[in-house]
């Protein structure tokens, strides 16, 4: 479950296990108005909770939600990739693991400066 909190104090609860809410959630995370009003996002999975916050004062910030899947199509996981200008987070979340497994990442994404072929 992916819940966003908005600026105006509300919530709004979307389960990225089904299509059309991921789909939904996704179109969200991609429109600068909506972006503008969500200040954070919380995922849940089997009692754990890991909060994202939503980076202010970059000219470009998206999200994409997805559903980590094993070879045979089971669902294993939620994955958040967050992008504000040049630096991007992916926040995983495992379940049906134990013990529990949350793996966060974050990474400069700017120009690259040195060419090894020069």
């Amino acid at each position: 479950m992916i819940t966003l909190n908005l600026r105006d104090g509300s919530t709004r609860k979307y389960d990225p296990a089904i299509q059309e809410e991921r789909d939904q959630l996704n179109k969200l995370g991609k429109s600068p108005k909506e972006i503008e009003n969500i200040t954070g996002i919380l995922i849940n999975s089997q009692s754990y909770t890991m909060a994202l916050p939503i980076p202010q004062r970059f000219r470009r910030v998206f999200f994409i939600v997805e559903m980590v899947k094993k070879n045979g199509g089971e669902a294993r996981g939620i994955r958040m990739i967050l992008q504000a200008d040049d630096i991007r987070s992916i926040a995983t979340m495992y379940f049906g693991t134990e013990p529990r497994m949350v793996k966060y990442f974050i990474k400069k994404t700017g120009k690259q400066r040195f060419n090894p072929e020069v």
